[in-house]
């Protein structure tokens, strides 16, 4: 199968400009088949119990794939220069795998979700594990906080 996309985007415009994004959500709109409505398009319904008792949050995922994501992860930990107690931003926690593999590696994790049911997650296996992390419901135009963080990741594997 091969995809060709109807809607034309204008790569020479400016990524942040007005006519780029819009340009951009008719792709998505194509693609999808739906408008975007973050509030109900980024909603996963999920056994909460299975996935707070499970050895990581992605209990449903292989491990080829949840290695994936750890290895992806790992990695931008490695190169960030980042120390220990260091404050990340997790852009997207989702089940909360980054924020426990960073917190792991003696970093200070708040995760940001739209979805209250992955920040519940979240919140509950950090503390049965003891990690440093706290998880937020909002979004990306609302970042938690007062201060600023030492680092910001989003990372949409598996």
């Amino acid at each position: 199968m091969r995809y060709v996309p109807q809607t034309k985007v204008n790569q020479n415009l400016d990524p942040f400009g007005e006519e780029y994004v819009a340009q951009q959500i008719a792709v998505y709109r194509e693609i999808s088949r739906r408008g975007i409505d973050q509030h109900s398009n980024e909603l996963t319904d999920f056994t909460m119990a299975d996935q707070i008792a499970g050895a990581n949050p992605y209990t449903h995922q292989p491990p080829t794939s949840v290695a994936l994501h750890v290895g992806r992860v790992s990695r931008a930990i490695q190169y960030s220069g980042l120390q220990i107690s260091d404050h990340v931003l997790d852009m997207g926690c989702g089940w909360g795998t980054s924020c426990e593999l960073m917190a792991f590696c003696g970093l200070e994790v708040t995760g940001l979700d739209i979805n209250p049911h992955f920040v519940e997650l979240v919140n509950i296996r950090a503390k049965r594990i003891g990690h440093k992390v706290s998880a937020v419901q909002g979004s990306f135009e609302s970042i938690p906080g007062d201060g600023l963080y030492d680092a910001a990741l989003y990372c949409t594997t598996p």
